[in-house]
């Protein structure tokens, strides 16, 4: 009798786990900072006017999943009324005791014909660009120099 008793009640632990196992936070709004001559201390990025951030959603992951899990990044700009979406991308979800920040960094440098997000990290499927708010064209580069780009003047950043 104790060792079913035992067994159930390790049974109804582990599925009840399932439910409160898997939700892993995501970033939240996090501020590309941008470096100026005029200022030491890095301020918010803008950009033609438009301020921009980074937002990592929040993943559920179930308790019993086979599959590859992934959390999603949108980078985003703020004009008056609300946030909209520039580009989204994604990177593969790690958790556990061998858990690493699953995510990139970016320089972005505007120049006369391109607004150019450099970047060290490729991520899975690389970025889907869902509108160009800007006059220019939007350039995505992979770069491993992105803290030489970073001492132009007027560039912005985020760093993990």
């Amino acid at each position: 009798m104790f060792k079913l008793t035992f067994l159930a009640i390790s049974l109804f632990f582990f599925c009840s786990c399932g439910f409160w196992w898997g939700t892993f936070q995501g970033s939240g709004y996090k501020f590309f900072l941008q470096k100026t001559a005029k200022n030491k201390q890095p301020i918010a990025c803008r950009i033609e006017g438009k301020r921009l951030f980074l937002f990592g959603e929040d993943v559920h992951v179930p308790y019993f999943s086979f599959k590859a899990e992934y959390r999603v990044y949108h980078i985003l700009y703020e004009n008056e009324s609300d946030r909209k979406s520039i580009a989204t991308y994604k990177f593969p979800l790690t958790y556990g005791i061998g858990a690493v920040d699953e995510n990139t960094d970016f320089v972005i440098i505007e120049s006369e014909e391109f607004v150019a997000f450099y970047y060290n990290r490729k991520p899975v499927d690389g970025f889907n660009v869902v509108q160009n708010p800007f006059s220019k064209k939007i350039l995505f580069e992979q770069r491993d120099d992105l803290f030489d780009l970073i001492k132009n003047d007027g560039a912005c950043y985020y760093m993990r």
